[in-house]
């Protein structure tokens, strides 16, 4: 035991058992506990500033890509859970808004039962999303918690400034919900933040795109591709639904490429740039 009561209860005034490391009262409280040699006040400061550093460090990269992996698994029941959830989602939602190329999202997902990864288990939590289905009343409780927790991750990945296709790919299914569930003004305001970070990557410019070519996979380029295309749907499709919002994002007449749903090709990762056409936009 102690020799004093800790700073904490001492300073509050309250009877303290002096057990180390912690008094029984500290631990009941979950506060940090001191018998340090500091002044009461610095002691005071110390408590203090190492409690705000503690809890600042939950928020850190490593621990915002820990936190949601281990959220993600813990939510799909571990990895089988995972690939049972995607293969639902390639098996329906993929048919019709083919924006996730399978092959490259199985290899992206392998490594994350041994290194955590937000993007991918982020991903993961968004097909999870679009294949839970409704009720004849609407969402059910757990779908709005899981809408909520998926909206959350995308924030913290935007603090952690983890900015990329596979972020991007998160926001457009979580935006393609959004559509589908009539969430009026929130899935114009997503629609428009997509935008912007599409032309932020680039992935709006086919010419940029094609130029990624030395750097980036074939199917990586595929990928972008199809993303931005997904963008422009659901941008025009809130358009048509509301038609006092202005589309975001408006193209010159022939400068537009629509990619055909060729889903092997882009599911094997062949490139399909030789042979896309120039089409007028929507």
């Amino acid at each position: 035991m102690a020799a004093q009561a800790c700073f904490p209860c001492r300073k509050q005034k309250r009877k303290c058992d002096k057990m180390q490391p912690k008094c029984s009262l500290c631990r009941r409280l979950c506060r940090d506990c001191s018998y340090s040699s500091l002044s009461e006040d610095d002691a005071s400061t110390d408590i203090i500033l190492r409690s705000r550093s503690a809890q600042l460090s939950l928020f850190s990269p490593a621990s915002i890509h820990e936190k949601i992996t281990r959220q993600a698994l813990e939510l799909m029941g571990g990895e089988m859970g995972i690939r049972d959830c995607s293969s639902e989602y390639f098996r329906t939602i993929h048919t019709w808004f083919p924006v996730v190329s399978r092959s490259q999202y199985l290899q992206r997902l392998a490594p994350i039962w041994h290194e955590p990864k937000a993007e991918h288990s982020l991903l993961s939590m968004c097909m999870l999303l679009l294949v839970t289905c409704p009720t004849e009343s609407g969402m059910t409780s757990d779908m709005q918690s899981l809408y909520t927790l998926v909206k959350g991750s995308i924030s913290l990945l935007d603090a952690a400034c983890a900015t990329s296709l596979e972020v991007l790919q998160c926001r457009l299914l979580v935006n393609l919900f959004e559509l589908g569930h009539a969430m009026h003004p929130t899935a114009y305001i997503s629609i428009s933040t997509n935008v912007t970070i599409g032309e932020a990557l680039g992935i709006h410019d086919r010419a940029e795109t094609q130029s990624l070519k030395d750097t980036h996979s074939l199917a990586t380029n595929e990928e972008a591709a199809r993303i931005w295309q997904g963008i422009l749907i659901i941008d025009r499709c809130v358009k048509i639904y509301w038609l006092h919002w202005l589309l975001l994002y408006v193209e010159q007449y022939g400068s537009s490429v629509l990619i055909a749903p060729e889903l092997h090709a882009l599911q094997k990762g062949f490139s399909l740039y030789r042979h896309c056409q120039s089409q007028p936009s929507p």
